[in-house]
Protein backbone atom coordinates (compact mmCIF):
# COMPACT_ATOMS: atom_id res chain seq x y z
CA UNK A 1 0.00 0.00 0.00
CA UNK A 2 1.09 3.55 -1.04
CA UNK A 3 -0.22 6.76 0.18
CA UNK A 4 -3.11 8.11 -1.06
CA UNK A 5 -2.47 11.17 -3.26
CA UNK A 6 -6.24 12.25 -2.56
CA UNK A 7 -6.33 12.24 1.44
CA UNK A 8 -3.09 11.80 3.40
CA UNK A 9 -5.11 9.81 5.94
CA UNK A 10 -6.07 6.83 3.39
CA UNK A 11 -4.04 4.19 1.88
CA UNK A 12 -4.17 3.21 -2.39
CA UNK A 13 -4.14 -0.74 -2.66
CA UNK A 14 -2.35 -1.76 -5.77
CA UNK A 15 -4.94 -2.85 -8.62
CA UNK A 16 -7.89 -1.20 -7.21
CA UNK A 17 -9.10 2.73 -8.02
CA UNK A 18 -10.74 3.04 -4.50
CA UNK A 19 -8.93 4.36 -1.37
CA UNK A 20 -8.74 2.54 2.14
CA UNK A 21 -9.21 4.56 5.12
CA UNK A 22 -6.27 4.07 7.76
CA UNK A 23 -7.44 1.43 10.69
CA UNK A 24 -6.81 2.93 13.99
CA UNK A 25 -4.66 1.86 16.76
CA UNK A 26 -7.82 0.39 18.67
CA UNK A 27 -9.00 -1.08 15.55
CA UNK A 28 -6.29 -2.84 14.97
CA UNK A 29 -6.33 -3.89 18.58
CA UNK A 30 -9.41 -5.53 18.89
CA UNK A 31 -8.95 -7.24 14.91
CA UNK A 32 -11.56 -4.99 13.56
CA UNK A 33 -11.79 -3.87 10.01
CA UNK A 34 -14.15 -2.80 7.15
CA UNK A 35 -18.03 -2.81 7.36
CA UNK A 36 -18.70 -5.12 10.23
CA UNK A 37 -20.40 -3.24 13.25
CA UNK A 38 -19.23 -4.21 16.77
CA UNK A 39 -22.71 -5.32 17.61
CA UNK A 40 -22.68 -7.81 14.67
CA UNK A 41 -23.87 -11.54 16.09
CA UNK A 42 -24.31 -14.51 13.74
CA UNK A 43 -27.83 -16.53 13.15
CA UNK A 44 -27.99 -20.10 12.30
CA UNK A 45 -30.66 -20.40 10.45
CA UNK A 46 -33.08 -23.62 12.15
CA UNK A 47 -35.19 -24.80 9.95
CA UNK A 48 -37.66 -23.44 6.59
CA UNK A 49 -39.69 -21.41 8.65
CA UNK A 50 -37.07 -19.88 10.00
CA UNK A 51 -35.32 -19.36 6.51
CA UNK A 52 -38.21 -17.70 5.21
CA UNK A 53 -38.84 -15.34 7.84
CA UNK A 54 -35.17 -14.02 7.40
CA UNK A 55 -35.72 -14.19 3.35
CA UNK A 56 -38.96 -12.13 3.75
CA UNK A 57 -37.05 -10.16 6.53
CA UNK A 58 -34.27 -9.02 4.39
CA UNK A 59 -36.75 -8.12 1.36
CA UNK A 60 -39.00 -5.92 3.76
CA UNK A 61 -36.09 -3.90 5.38
CA UNK A 62 -35.72 -0.98 3.42
CA UNK A 63 -39.27 -0.28 3.67
CA UNK A 64 -39.15 -1.10 7.78
CA UNK A 65 -36.20 1.95 7.72
CA UNK A 66 -38.60 4.40 5.83
CA UNK A 67 -35.83 3.72 3.26
CA UNK A 68 -38.89 3.29 0.65
CA UNK A 69 -42.41 2.69 0.95
CA UNK A 70 -42.40 -0.45 -0.60
CA UNK A 71 -40.21 -3.23 -1.32
CA UNK A 72 -40.37 -3.01 -5.06
CA UNK A 73 -38.79 0.38 -5.16
CA UNK A 74 -35.87 -0.47 -3.86
CA UNK A 75 -33.41 -0.53 -6.60
CA UNK A 76 -30.24 -2.29 -4.64
CA UNK A 77 -32.73 -5.69 -3.54
CA UNK A 78 -32.44 -8.83 -4.84
CA UNK A 79 -36.28 -8.66 -4.77
CA UNK A 80 -37.20 -7.68 -8.21
CA UNK A 81 -34.79 -11.13 -9.24
CA UNK A 82 -37.45 -13.10 -6.95
CA UNK A 83 -40.41 -11.40 -8.51
CA UNK A 84 -38.81 -12.65 -11.83
CA UNK A 85 -38.76 -16.26 -10.37
CA UNK A 86 -42.27 -16.17 -9.62
CA UNK A 87 -41.70 -16.30 -5.66
CA UNK A 88 -42.71 -12.76 -4.78
CA UNK A 89 -45.51 -10.84 -6.97
CA UNK A 90 -44.79 -7.48 -7.76
CA UNK A 91 -46.96 -6.01 -5.43
CA UNK A 92 -45.82 -7.86 -1.99
CA UNK A 93 -46.44 -6.22 1.24
CA UNK A 94 -47.38 -3.08 -0.74
CA UNK A 95 -51.08 -2.52 0.94
CA UNK A 96 -50.20 0.58 2.55
CA UNK A 97 -49.97 0.66 6.83
CA UNK A 98 -50.45 -3.81 6.59
CA UNK A 99 -46.57 -4.23 6.76
CA UNK A 100 -45.05 -7.41 7.07
CA UNK A 101 -46.84 -10.25 6.75
CA UNK A 102 -45.17 -13.58 7.75
CA UNK A 103 -44.78 -15.92 11.47
CA UNK A 104 -42.05 -14.59 14.01
CA UNK A 105 -40.07 -11.90 12.38
CA UNK A 106 -43.60 -9.55 12.50
CA UNK A 107 -42.48 -8.74 16.47
CA UNK A 108 -40.25 -5.62 16.70
CA UNK A 109 -37.77 -7.26 18.78
CA UNK A 110 -34.16 -5.23 18.30
CA UNK A 111 -34.10 -2.82 15.85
Amino acid sequence: MRNCPFNQNQYCVPGLDCCEQAISDARRARRRRGVWQPRFWEHTIRDEVDFEDHFHYIHYNPVKHAVVPFPYQWPYSSFHRWVRAGVYTSDWCCTPGAGPRWSSLNRTSGE
